[in-house]
């Protein structure tokens, strides 16, 4: 940061960014992996002599280096030394596995990308790895974009859907991505490898560098996403890993299918030991899996389906939403396990959780509707005697509730709490007394009081109904 003092005491503030260097530290990760991207020319552009300070790229062992680029025509992983993978090239992005953790030092005849001219760099319909060309960064929204021989600055690109707003970054230490929306807080910085998403194949044209970075432009209304709608936010967790930032919702400017307001999940990064993903699959709607899957607007019922796939099995897996406050009153949430057929209601409950048995997928429906009759009505109930001494009471519920259910004495006092806090699907239901009251005496014969109390898990309401029967002994 430079601090400026000019006439009047007038102060400007501006930051200043020194050249990459070429020596790369190692940094810290919980699976031995980075995506980076190389800003230097080599006259030997082999692989193995770029990255050759960290040792043998075809060892093959587990403790030996291994570099890992994605080929988007195929959509498949290449290793070293596939003949995709052989030379090294500015504006490409790579995994490199690094398990000793040691430094990258770049080969005496790496030379700057000039910051004379611009770069161009190819992109494929797909996932492209990418990275800054240069040992300076460049802010994303000022790459211009080449489509069918037409030039479109990025903001025009995207508004075309030529390429999708989302830029992601690896984070190793946590073994997760990162990513951004917003165009103008995207920055590609040396060294760092990122994802794009192409919707054609394109070209990037990237604009040399400046040492100095202006602050950045607010972005257009044509960028302008729009949150006028609801978002929820999910985060999945388990087998000591985390999926944070997913999420469900609508908005006025999305579409069915993928657009500019989705996050759609880039392919995964190779890694040992547990692997934990979580994404909204659509395939109504022929649509690549997401991390944040937006809806338009307008409907009274959406459907999501979340994928949880792990590797580890026997583990607790947790989905959780700290608030559906964002969620319109008149609205319901259902999160329903395909597997198991269990439901719950979102509202009244913060998270699921399961066991991953054996490992592998697991569907979650989220279903969003609206709530139709908010207060739930109780009919129908009679007393019936079991075998045993027991009494079956059955009722009827015009919506699904969770119900108390207590039994009185002619008196009114309550003898016997018959409580089922999960929640009972609309219709006929059947709760089973064993004659005996709280303390687990049989009671006398006599006149008894059923109530049965039903609370809607979306609004909270209640509907009650009283009736009597009788109890022969």
């Amino acid at each position: 940061m430079v601090k400026l003092t000019g006439p009047n005491g007038k102060v400007v503030y501006r930051n200043i960014f020194v050249p990459a260097l070429p020596i790369l530290p190692p940094r810290d990760s919980i699976s031995g992996l980075e995506m980076l991207s190389i800003p230097y020319d080599f006259d030997n552009t082999d692989c193995a002599h770029v990255f050759g300070s960290l040792g043998d790229l075809e060892g093959g062992g587990s403790s030996d280096p291994m570099l890992i680029r994605w080929e988007p025509g195929a959509s498949i992983y290449r290793i070293f030394p596939s003949e995709f993978l052989a030379h090294v090239n500015p504006g490409e992005g790579y995994w490199v596995y690094n398990p000793e953790a040691e430094t990258l030092v770049l080969p005496d005849d790496a030379e700057e990308v000039s910051t004379e001219d611009a770069y161009l760099i190819d992109l494929s319909e797909g996932w492209n790895q990418i990275g800054c060309p240069f040992v300076l960064p460049v802010r994303f929204q000022d790459i211009y974009v080449v489509y069918a021989g037409q030039y479109y600055s990025m903001e025009q690109a995207i508004v075309r859907n030529y390429i999708h707003p989302a830029v992601f970054n690896y984070n190793p230490a946590t073994g997760e991505y990162e990513w951004e929306l917003q165009v103008s807080a995207i920055r590609l910085d040396p060294f760092e490898g990122y994802w794009v998403r192409a919707r054609n194949d394109i070209q990037l044209i990237v604009p040399p560098p400046s040492g100095l970075m202006l602050a950045a432009a607010p972005a257009s209304d044509a960028m302008e996403v729009g949150q006028d709608g609801w978002q929820i936010e999910l985060a999945v967790s388990g087998a000591s890993r985390l999926c944070p930032e997913r999420a469900f919702g609508v908005s006025t400017v999305a579409e069915e299918g993928l657009d500019r307001t989705d996050v759609p999940s880039p392919p995964a990064a190779t890694s040992s030991g547990p692997t934990l993903q979580a994404e909204f699959v659509s395939p109504a709607h022929q649509a690549p899996p997401c991390l944040v899957d937006m809806r338009p607007t307008g409907q009274t019922e959406y459907s999501w389906y979340l994928a949880v796939t792990t590797d580890a099995p026997h583990q607790p897996i947790k989905v959780s939403w700290p608030s559906l406050a964002a969620l319109p009153a008149d609205m319901i949430a259902i999160l329903e396990d395909t597997t198991s057929g269990q439901k719950l209601w979102m509202r009244t409950n913060s998270a699921y959780s399961y066991n991953s048995s054996e490992g592998g997928l697991r569907l979650l429906k989220i279903t969003v509707r609206s709530a139709g009759s908010v207060t739930p009505v109780v009919s129908e109930v009679t007393a019936t005697a079991a075998p045993g001494g027991s009494w079956a009471i059955s009722y009827t519920l015009s919506a699904a509730a969770s119900v108390q259910t207590r039994i009185r004495n002619i008196s009114g006092v309550v003898i016997r709490h018959l409580s089922t806090d999960e929640v009972n699907s609309a219709g006929r239901n059947v709760i089973l007394w064993n004659g005996r009251s709280d303390r687990g005496t049989a009671v006398p014969s006599g006149r008894y009081l059923v109530e049965i109390e039903a609370r809607s898990p979306d609004t909270g309401q209640t509907g009650r109904i009283i009736s009597t029967f009788a109890v022969m002994r």
